[in-house]
């Protein structure tokens, strides 16, 4: 299967990137030409770096790519794309590149390694944001975990996570929502108007209940706070709600029931 990562810059930015990458690799895939039975393999070579980063730059030059690195996997570049959490793989010789995802295979169950390259930088992000303008459910009792969620108002799984918050303050889990309305960049921003509503309202939660349950808030201009946690959200590669992390920075896509988000943080 094709992996392509969003490109985190400014959102309209990303998007029209990515939009050039996809564009790009499928052009590319009709000019490929299917090697004859017979045809031998190349030899793996040392890597050259110099190559690899001269061959992307003259296919993709729309694309912001970082200097090719060694990577985990014998053989393989990997390429950071600037503004990203993501990156690529380039053939150690420069001539071939990989947009799928690679596992680890070798222990008792498989590991993407490009989630585990990013975990410690998440880990880093999400600790140092300033969480002064995030919605904070603490634990009710003694405090064992933390969990990030981003969330958006027109999201059925949303509405059905925040319904589970009782359940995990009471087992010792805070829960820190931040704002990710997905129409954020549209022209009609609807959720984003109502999330933006609620975040300048003189009660927060009380407001996001209502929210969850259908009505509808005036945007006001108390601060940039929906905005700027949309744009954190991105450069975490968020692109679905509700997206939960860990402090670890494990990414965990969509709504999860108590129990097995229970069990993931070892509670």
């Amino acid at each position: 299967m094709t992996y392509i990562v969003p490109i985190t810059l400014e959102a309209k930015e990303r998007i029209y990137i990515m939009k050039l990458f996809k564009i790009a690799v499928a052009l590319m895939a009709l000019s490929l030409s299917v090697p004859s039975i017979g045809q031998a393999l190349v030899p793996q070579a040392e890597a050259n770096v110099d190559r690899a980063q001269a061959n992307l730059q003259r296919i993709y030059p729309q694309i912001p790519w970082g200097t090719p690195a060694p990577s985990s996997v014998e053989g393989w570049l990997m390429v950071p794309i600037i503004g990203s959490p993501e990156a690529i793989y380039v053939s150690n010789d420069g001539e071939h590149l990989f947009t799928g995802k690679v596992f680890r295979i070798s222990g008792n169950s498989p590991v993407d390694i490009e989630e585990e390259r990013m975990m410690p930088e998440r880990a880093e992000k999400l600790a140092n944001y300033d969480l002064s303008e995030a919605l904070i459910y603490p634990a009710s009792s003694e405090k064992k975990a933390r969990i990030y969620v981003f969330t958006d108002v027109s999201c059925g799984y949303c509405r059905r996570f925040h319904g589970q918050l009782d359940e995990l303050n009471d087992a010792g889990v805070e829960v820190v929502y931040l704002a990710y309305p997905r129409d954020t960049q549209s022209r009609q921003p609807t959720a984003y108007r109502t999330m933006t509503g609620v975040w300048c309202s003189r009660d927060p939660k009380g407001s996001l209940n209502e929210a969850f349950a259908g009505e509808s808030f005036q945007a006001a201009n108390c601060s940039d706070a929906v905005r700027d946690q949309y744009n954190f959200g991105s450069s975490l590669g968020v692109n679905s709600t509700p997206h939960i992390f860990l402090e670890d920075g494990t990414k965990i896509p969509g709504a999860q029931p108590t129990e097995v988000l229970l069990q993931q943080l070892g509670i």
